[in-house]
């Protein structure tokens, strides 16, 4: 439930922003220079809204989301509490010795219909943008870091990570605990089964399980084969002593 209406007293509005009719800002929320918030959005408690930001009409921030500098949000987007979107991207080089940080300068787009779930975190592109697909919905606690592109209507299930420049196409679903790594290309439509491992790039329309991800029903197989092991190893034990004792008993019939 929304508990206020117009600004609260104490947000902080920078007087070059503009807001839309209707726009609620809540108690504690700050919004920078020169950011736009479309009408009839809802920024929660304790927002922070950068500089130079664009948000869309019938948007819904709930408590502490912040977006940061230049980040572009469409229409009817709903981010949950505490989501971080177009912090710094993890990027960072040896020189003389030691880590020193490359700085990022691009951006977060999101596009209209998106849902983004409590404490995930999107990072800023490090010149040009990530992008999330209209329609797209993410779960809590899934990190995209910087260059992604996301397709429309993908699902992203809670605790998926995703390194940085893979793009992810329309329609695909990743669930829950999924790594991907970072310059793949996941196609349309591909479905990635809990807790895998991607390290390469997937075809459209192609389901992946385990870690390595394979074709489910390869992955099926060998998990299938992993339950026996146990025996197996067991079994191989047996006739290897067998064989010993042949090749010794063969020895003394020589």
């Amino acid at each position: 439930a929304v508990y206020f209406e117009g600004v609260h007293p104490t947000a902080v509005v920078h007087p070059e922003a503009v807001l839309g009719e209707g726009v609620r800002v809540g108690p504690h929320a700050v919004i920078g220079p020169r950011s736009r918030i479309g009408a009839r959005t809802i920024i929660e408690a304790g927002c922070v809204i950068g500089p130079e930001v664009e948000i869309g009409t019938d948007c819904h921030l709930h408590p502490q989301v912040v977006v940061e500098h230049g980040c572009i949000i469409g229409n009817r987007v709903v981010v949950q509490a505490g989501a971080v979107i177009g912090g710094d991207g993890f990027k960072f080089e040896i020189i003389g010795g030691r880590w020193k940080k490359i700085p990022q300068v691009g951006r977060v787009v999101i596009e209209d219909d998106v849902e983004i779930g409590a404490n995930t975190t999107i990072d800023r592109a490090s010149y040009t943008e990530t992008r999330i697909g209209a329609g797209t919905k993410i779960d809590n606690l899934v990190q995209i870091a910087h260059n992604v592109t996301i397709g429309r209507d993908c699902v992203i299930v809670a605790q998926v990570g995703i390194a940085g420049s893979t793009t992810v196409g329309d329609g695909s679903i990743l669930a829950a605990q999924v790594g991907v790594a970072d310059n793949l290309k996941l196609g349309k439509g591909v479905k990635v089964m809990a807790r895998s491992g991607v390290k390469d790039n997937i075809p459209d329309g192609q389901t992946i399980l385990g870690a390595p991800a394979r074709p489910f029903r390869l992955a099926a197989r060998i998990m299938a084969a992993e339950t026996k092991l146990p025996e197996l190893v067991t079994e191989v034990a047996k006739l290897s002593e067998r064989i010993a004792q042949l090749e010794k008993e063969l020895k003394k019939d020589d």
